[in-house]
Order: C-alpha cells, then structure tokens, then sequence
C-alpha cells in the first residue's frame, strides 16, 4: 500500500508542474505569475495535507479496533470540518491576496496577471480541501490504488488536456490553464464523495481483518 499512497500524494503536486511547463510557452510575465501562484499553492497546500494525515490517523484507529459506527461517524465529520476549514482558508487568502503578492514581485504587470489567476487557487481551496481529506481516508480505509487511480484519470486524463486546450486553443491564455486544473479537482471531488456515500464498510473491515492477521503472523514469525 506505500506505492500507491506515495503515488497518490504526488499526483496533485506533479499536474502544478505539468500546469507550470505549459505556462512557459505563454511568456515570461505568465510564467512569473505562475510561479508566484505555484509556490502561494504549494505553502497552502500543506493545511489541507495536514488535516488529511490527521484524519486519516483518526480513521484507521477506529478501522484497526473494528468501530464500524464511530468509523462512518468520523470520516462524515472529517469531510465536513474539512470543507470549514477550505472555506476559511479561501475567505483568509481573499483578503490579503495583494499584499501577499506584493511581497513577491513590485513588477505591476506580473502582479496583475497573478491577482487574475489567484481567484481560481482561492477558490480551488474551498474543495481541493474536501478532496485531500477524502484521499487521506481512502489511505485509511487501504484503498490507495483506489485513490491513485482516481487521481490519475482525473489529472491526467481530464484536467491537462483541458488545461491545454483552454491556455493554447482560447483567449483565456494563462487562466484557462488554472480553469482547467480547477475543473479536475471538481471532479474528482463529486467522485470521490459518490464512492463514500456508497461504500461498503463490511467489506472494509474484512480486508482490515485480513491485514491485521497477516501483520500478526508476521511478527509471531520474527518473534
């Protein structure tokens, strides 16, 4: 399962990078834009990322002590919380977008083109968070092969061919490409809380069972 996991964590940061390759190919004011964008992304992305790991924690200790109610309980609140939690983080980021990027650049130019794309990453925020903390209960439940395929069909298969035809085919130019990857996101998220609503929690506690005995004979076999 670390495969999976560790691919299903890479997949969000790698389509920021396919997404700031494609914006090169736009300019040089595009591409400091996007740079100012991708690294405010990558330093938000670690609220979400860490609520996730908490959830997800919390989760897999009620599945490994085989809490089916307090399990389904817990994974609602998380995503719950989780979409507060994006809200705010969207609401807070609104609020100081200028100052925030004034302290990147003081060219006028750069600085106009990022408060046009600065939007949709705010705004991505309030169900990029949902979406990384239904990951992280995946990787709770231990369906990461789940979850990375997911991310991958999304991303790759959806999100960077619109980004591509959005930013190169459209006037939308720079913002397309950020509409594109926005888009993906919303569809993993309407996804992923399709395969929650309609998860079979027996199931998942047989294969936690199955795990849990295997763990077992493992170190019964180091002893």
């Amino acid at each position: 399962l670390a495969v999976p996991s560790v691919c299903m964590t890479l997949a969000e940061y790698l389509a920021f990078e396919i997404m700031t390759l494609e914006v090169s190919y736009l300019g040089t004011d595009p591409l400091a834009a996007q740079s100012i964008a991708s690294t405010i992304g990558s330093l938000v992305f670690q609220i979400p990322f860490a609520y996730s790991c908490a959830a997800a924690t919390r989760v897999s200790q009620l599945i490994g002590s085989m809490d089916k109610l307090n399990s389904i309980k817990s994974s609602r609140i998380c995503i719950q919380a989780a979409a507060v939690l994006g809200c705010t983080t969207c609401t807070l980021l609104f609020l100081f977008a200028k100052p925030i990027v004034r302290i990147f650049t003081k060219d006028e130019v750069v600085i106009s083109i990022a408060l046009r794309i600065l939007p949709i990453l705010f705004i991505t925020q309030c169900y990029d968070t949902v979406n990384v903390t239904i990951a992280g209960i995946f990787r709770a439940q231990g369906r990461q092969v789940l979850g990375t395929s997911l991310n991958f069909i999304c991303y790759y298969l959806f999100g960077t061919p619109l980004s591509f035809y959005l930013g190169f085919y459209t006037d939308l130019k720079i913002l397309g490409i950020w509409i594109g990857l926005s888009a993906s996101v919303i569809l993993i998220v309407i996804v992923q809380i399709v395969i929650i609503i309609r998860t079979d929690w027996d199931q998942i506690f047989e294969e936690a069972k199955k795990r849990n005995s295997l763990e077992s004979e493992v170190f019964e076999h180091l002893e």
